[in-house]
């Protein structure tokens, strides 16, 4: 349990920036709103894996107002038309601090969010691999909550971009850090806006 608990404190880094002086969670005018996703991914990551990582980000949206509307491209070219591009790699090679983090996304000042996440498939399968009950289970079923890990970490990286803001909430889908019993469950319970 212990082991869980520390390795979700590290899931969700961002760098530190001046915090902006307008109320952090002024949803500005995501409501009702469209958001085209390219997912810029490894070669050896098969296309329903994607798709079940934009389904679980795009389920936690929908009842917030946001339809995510995603492609699945390989990584020799990402739609200039995107609204975010998402890049999926085996870790992190970006000079951003170091852990355990499953997704992040720069900002180049207050408010101003890079619409780029980056997501770490290494770091989630370390994550599902701390446990042994999960590493015992069939790799299909492992797969399943792979995506569904990684389509929340998107989800969150998401709620960044969309909120403008570094900051995290003390509950729902904008904290600091998801327990894996939330990232794994069946439900979404938890995952609205605090």
């Amino acid at each position: 349990m212990m082991i869980m608990w520390s390795l979700s404190l590290f899931l969700f880094n961002h760098p530190r920036r001046p915090v902006p002086t307008s109320p952090p969670w002024a949803v500005r005018s995501i409501a009702r709103s469209r958001l085209t996703i390219a997912v810029d991914r490894m070669p050896d990551l098969p296309d329903s894996f994607v798709d079940a990582m934009l389904t679980e980000a795009a389920a936690i949206w929908q009842p917030l107002g946001v339809e995510l509307r995603g492609s699945t491209i390989g990584t020799e070219a990402v739609s200039a038309s995107a609204g975010v591009r998402v890049i999926v790699s085996e870790d992190r090679d970006d000079g951003v601090p170091t852990g355990d983090s499953l997704g992040w996304i720069r900002f180049h000042g207050p408010s101003d969010p890079e619409p780029i996440v980056h997501l770490s498939r290494a770091s989630a399968m370390r994550l599902l691999d701390a446990t042994s009950r999960l590493r015992e289970e069939p790799n299909r079923f492992r797969e399943l909550l792979l995506a569904r890990i990684m389509g929340r970490a998107l989800a969150h990286e998401l709620g960044h971009y969309l909120l403008a803001s570094t900051e995290h909430s003390a509950h729902g889908l904008m904290r600091a850090a998801l327990p894996l019993d939330a990232l794994i469950a069946t439900e979404r319970t938890g995952f609205g806006l605090a």
